[in-house]
């Protein structure tokens, strides 16, 4: 039977708190100079100093003898290096799996063995519960700064979406904004445009009727000149609304590009008479097929022209080529103008770009013609692109289209011609009873007097409930009308002179108007209308309508 003192110095050992004056004791009733206590390290199977204890691992070949020989149960004798002692020192380990008490220079106590080698299995598994319970308080102290690192972390994360929900509702806040000023710059383009042709139509329909009266003169043509200069800006500012909103709509043929090229030098040859400029073309009359829309694409064309003349000196020289490449054909417009600095290539194409001018902006414009040349470009699967070598030294623009189909497809699938609305009348027009009805009365009297010249029978109105009064007495064939009426707007109208139609016969109903947009020319067809002018009338195309109605 273990001796009681022996017991209760043991129990006190399993206490970290009694043990670092219980191992003094248990030194102290075998008269050694110290008590070290090692236990088994699980993971590298090696005795080291138990929590509590002396913690510095004496070193030497006699003490890992010792302690090799301690992993045995046992006595273990040895004589050890001691700090402080010249001589080694006798060391006496008690072995059990897992543990090893060793006492420094005790005196010889035989009886010691006989109490200690009981209790040491039962202290060795105190020790491991100590050891599992240290583990797990560090585990459990981990676990606590885990979790208050993830408190944390999610406090942090919940103000970031704080943040960013705020951001978002910012942002979706700014693109309501955005899309509210969008809507009402598109409103704005569209009254700009009504309220600019308004004004127009009758400045152009009376210069159609002075040169039919007078014959054409300089003053007229400078007039023209400049009421078609207008005008291309107003549709300039149509147009690259429609761009950014992804709005236009390319009526794609198969067709000679020598031909689109032509009709853009026609719409720009104003501009290069009036500045003296020679052109150049090298473009062949057939050999280039592409599929695209001939109207855009003479825009393309005669916006790089128009530019090119407006950038270049008076008696400048402007050429146009155009050249085969594997699967497309590529157009270049050479001018000897200002040329355009470096800094300045890749911002041109930005719509109300413009290179420097003098204070006296000899050039003009918006700066929307390349924007809406290189976006109808690309809208054909094509590309637009500028050369320089600097201020002074020209410029160049290269238009790259994909060629069409081969022509011996084109030639088995080619429709029978249209007829062109500019070609030579065969027969007269027969002579119509026309309705002109616009609020404008200088709009309205020149278009009745320049339709009257034409060999027909107008009657005019400014308001609906006077074109209606009208119509009680005036059996119209076709009906030309402003949608923006007061009173009553052109489509009801349009209505109401249907309705009152007795008997029912075939009249033509056109709408004439400064509203351009593809919603407004889709709501007055969806009304009744047969077509829809856009102000300012092209008095040929009208005529080419009227003469459509009566055939």
């Amino acid at each position: 039977m273990p001796n009681r003192d022996v017991i209760e110095l043991v129990a006190a050992l399993a206490d970290a708190g009694r043990r670092p004056a219980a191992l003094e004791r248990l030194a102290a009733r075998c008269s050694a100079e110290a008590l070290l206590v090692f236990g088994e390290e699980p993971e590298t199977a090696t005795l080291t100093p138990l929590c509590g204890t002396r913690s510095t691992i004496p070193t030497g070949p006699s003490w890992r003898a010792l302690l090799m020989a301690a992993r045995t149960p046992g006595v273990h004798r040895r004589d050890v290096t001691w700090p402080g002692r010249a001589a080694p020192v006798q060391a006496v380990a008690y072995g059990s799996p897992g543990l090893a008490l060793v006492f420094l220079g005790p005196e010889d106590a035989p009886e010691l063995a006989d109490d200690l080698l009981p209790l040491l299995p039962l202290l060795a598994a105190m020790f491991r519960a100590e050891q599992r319970a240290d583990a797990l308080n560090g585990q459990l102290a981990v676990a606590r700064e885990d979790a208050h690192r993830a408190e944390n972390l999610a406090h942090s994360l919940g103000q970031v979406r704080a943040v960013l929900e705020q951001q978002a509702n910012t942002l979706s806040e700014a693109r309501i904004e955005a899309e509210g000023a969008i809507r009402a710059k598109d409103e704005f383009l569209a009254m700009l445009s009504h309220e600019l042709r308004n004004p127009l139509s009758p400045i152009i329909t009376g210069l159609h009727l002075l040169r039919m009266k007078q014959g054409p003169s300089h003053e007229l043509m400078v007039v023209e000149r400049q009421a078609r200069q207008l005008m291309r800006l107003v549709d300039d500012l149509l147009d690259i609304s429609r761009i950014t909103r992804g709005k236009v709509r390319l009526n794609k043929v198969t067709h000679e590009l020598g031909t689109t090229i032509a009709r853009a030098i026609e719409m720009a040859s104003p501009m290069l008479e009036e500045k003296h400029q020679t052109l150049d073309v090298a473009v062949p009359e057939q050999g280039f097929l592409i599929d695209g829309d001939p109207d855009r694409l003479a825009q393309v064309f005669s916006n790089l022209l128009i530019n090119a003349a407006k950038y270049n000196s008076r008696n400048g020289r402007v050429s146009v080529i155009a050249e085969a490449a594997p699967d497309e054909v590529v157009v270049r417009m050479r001018d000897t103008g200002i040329g355009i600095a470096p800094d300045m290539l890749d911002r041109i194409f930005t719509p109300f770009t413009q290179q420097s001018q003098s204070l006296a902006r000899s050039g003009g414009g918006l700066g929307l013609g390349l924007a809406i040349a290189k976006n109808l470009v690309e809208l054909h699967g094509g590309t637009l692109r500028a050369a320089s070598d600097g201020l002074g030294n020209g410029s160049e623009f290269a238009v790259a289209l994909p060629l069409g189909p081969a022509p011996a497809l084109v030639e088995n699938e080619r429709k029978e011609p249209d007829v062109s609305v500019d070609a030579p009348e065969t027969t007269p027009p027969a002579r119509l009873r026309l309705l002109v009805v616009d609020d404008n009365e200088d709009a309205a009297s020149l278009l009745g007097e320049t339709l009257t010249a034409l060999g027909h029978e107008v009657r005019t109105a400014y308001d609906g409930p006077s074109a209606l009064q009208l119509a009680e007495q005036f059996e119209f064939d076709a009906a030309v009308l402003d949608i923006g009426l007061p009173v009553m707007d052109g489509y009801e109208l349009a209505q109401r002179l249907r309705a009152r139609l007795h008997p029912p016969r075939r009249v033509r109903f056109i709408a004439l108007t400064g509203y351009a947009q593809p919603a407004d020319v889709e709501r007055s067809l969806a009304a009744g209308f047969d077509h829809h002018l856009v102000k300012p009338v092209r008095v040929k195309e009208l005529q080419a309508l009227l003469h459509a109605h009566d055939g």
